[in-house]
């Protein structure tokens, strides 16, 4: 079975990058061959991780700055090498460009895979869903809401975002090594954020709440964690707000779990979400972390997670970290109940991995046999 997985973001250092390298590290590869699409201008060490993995990468004109040759060029790749599945990855109906690439070839299973609860761009979105649904035959989703967000009554199946929690459990050794390394003393309180820089994920918003909170808590410091093409605004934005020395810019990171040690808590004021898989990263970690009322509550799996409105403002949020700096933490007891919570409720990689390749082996028997 050939299946080319792709993200409507092509892959870079961002969530679905991750679930792809996630979930093709722990699945069963007897029978299948897996491939993925990488734009022009590629960081050479996303792709080397990628294939890692075993998944093959094909490197495609940018699909943002030239749809066209991004379109023709997918259609050739795809009749090509003549795939049994085509796995759309986004949340929304410009999937459309990459459903027809699949149509256009042949391709029997064209799936469509929903990551999010909301886009960046709502008028195309409301005019292709037609056009979306006509051409997805398969439909999957992250968790409920962001299933419901694109497909609304539709029938769709919930590929849990698993994750290895090993690698993010609490280690008090590695808490010391890590804070000596950014340079935080005993009494300084660590709030991280990790994401990628874009609208959705509100950061002129983090930054004015932390502006607020280090007027009350000196010893706070924030570290963000990611890249992507506001970071020069949000540094004007840190700078304008005299917070630099407050703010750390720490880019992309190849050791995030090690960082996590770190902190003390994690932020996430988010305008939507699909399912943040950071969020259960920093819950295997024992971390309190606070989250925006706008990001699925379906990730708030353990007792360690807050949701709170935006409509409270900096200063709201500035309240709810300072009562968690007064919290008496025990991470190593937090570290270990959340991972069991997280187990439990069925998030380990290699079960979400199992249940994905089931899916991609019953929809092709449905599609086709038939």
């Amino acid at each position: 079975m050939k299946i080319l997985v792709l993200s409507t973001n092509g892959i870079f250092q961002d969530g679905i990058t991750a679930w792809l390298v996630r979930s093709f590290a722990s699945i069963d590869p007897t029978g299948l061959t897996v491939d993925t699409v990488a734009w022009e201008g590629v960081d050479a060490g996303v792709v080397s991780r990628v294939e890692s993995v075993g998944v093959r990468v094909h490197v495609l004109p940018p699909r943002r700055q030239d749809v066209r040759a991004y379109h023709r060029s997918l259609i050739d790749l795809i009749v090509r090498e003549r795939y049994d599945i085509v796995h759309v990855c986004g949340n929304s109906a410009t999937t459309v460009i990459e459903l027809s690439a699949a149509k256009k070839g042949g391709v029997p299973v064209r799936m469509l895979h929903s990551h999010n609860t909301s886009c960046e761009h709502p008028l195309f979105d409301a005019l292709l869903r037609p056009w979306m649904h006509a051409l997805a035959n398969s439909n999957l989703a992250c968790g409920i809401e962001a299933g419901t967000w694109l497909f609304g009554r539709r029938p769709f199946t919930v590929i849990r975002n698993g994750m290895d929690f090993e690698d993010y459990r609490f280690d008090r050794a590695a808490r010391v090594s890590a804070r000596a390394g950014l340079g935080l003393g005993d009494g300084d309180f660590a709030i991280g954020h990790v994401g990628h820089f874009i609208r959705q994920k509100n950061h002129p918003f983090l930054l004015e709440m932390i502006a607020e909170l280090h007027g009350r808590m000196p010893e706070a410091r924030l570290f963000m964690l990611g890249d992507g093409p506001l970071r020069e605004a949000l540094e004007d934005k840190a700078h304008a707000l005299g917070i630099d020395g407050v703010v750390r810019f720490l880019g992309v990171r190849d050791d995030v779990a090690t960082v996590l040690q770190a902190m003390d808590c994690m932020v996430l004021p988010s305008l939507f979400e699909g399912f943040p898989i950071v969020s259960l990263e920093w819950q295997a970690a024992g971390l309190p972390s606070l989250l925006s009322d706008a990001v699925t509550s379906e990730c708030r799996l353990t007792p360690f997670v807050s949701a709170l409105p935006l409509s409270a403002g900096a200063s709201g949020w500035a309240d709810a970290l300072q009562r968690v700096a007064a919290w008496d933490q025990d991470r190593d007891a937090q570290s270990k109940e959340a991972i069991n919570i997280l187990t439990d409720a069925g998030y380990d990689a290699q079960e979400s991995a199992r249940r994905l390749r089931e899916t991609y082996v019953a929809e092709y028997q449905r599609l086709t046999y038939d």
